[in-house]
């Protein structure tokens, strides 16, 4: 799972669209306050070999969509407890042999602490998950599962009637064990850095 940006989260923005006309009760980040809505990333690659001295080569183009919906809730000025869910798919299409398509899911739990600076609100944040995702390949089935830590610096943009805009960059790290075919096989770990936005509304 590749972090990137996204257009799916114009989904969330209906949400935004659809409290258009409703007033935010209480200043962003201010005690008592109440988010819903979420991030969302987006990752296309192309990844092509060559062997040397062979005239051989393969493509493999990659599409990776991630949707992390959340609520969130400020327990004091500035810093506020979340929980939602991670849900994530990737297809990888090679021009010769079979596609391999990988299915996410996962729950999260975090905390963010977001200081005002003039009209927008900056700060950190992390959050941890636990994962379980299936690899299919052809005939072939693998499964991992494990434990997932992000932490981010993030940019957000409220806005009078109740919308936020959220941009950040992100670092992951996960370690997940891996079963193939019904056999343990061994871990992985793996680090990502990337960027993703995301569009809630407040109340």
């Amino acid at each position: 799972m590749m972090p990137s940006v996204i257009a799916p989260a114009a989904v969330l923005a209906v949400l935004g669209v659809a409290v258009g006309d409703a007033r935010a009760d209480k200043p962003y980040a201010s005690g008592g306050v109440v988010e819903v809505g979420g991030q969302a990333q987006v990752g296309f690659s192309s990844l092509s070999t060559e062997i040397e001295g062979s005239d051989q080569s393969s493509d493999t183009n990659t599409t990776t969509i991630r949707l992390q919906p959340v609520i969130g809730y400020f327990v004091a000025p500035r810093l506020e407890i979340f929980g939602g869910l991670l849900l994530a798919w990737t297809n990888a299409s090679p021009d010769a042999g079979d596609d391999t398509t990988t299915t996410g899911l996962g729950a999260l739990v975090g905390a963010g602490y977001y200081v005002p600076a003039g009209p927008v609100f900056l700060g950190p944040r992390a959050q941890v998950a636990y994962t379980h995702q299936k690899r299919s390949e052809g005939e072939d089935d693998q499964t991992r599962s494990g434990p997932l830590v992000q932490v981010a610096g993030a940019l957000r943009v409220p806005f009078a009637f109740g919308g936020l805009l959220d941009l950040a960059a992100i670092l992951e790290y996960d370690k997940e064990g891996l079963d193939q075919n019904g056999d343990t096989v061994g871990d992985i770990s793996t680090v990502r850095f990337g960027a993703e936005f995301g569009f809630f509304i407040f109340f």
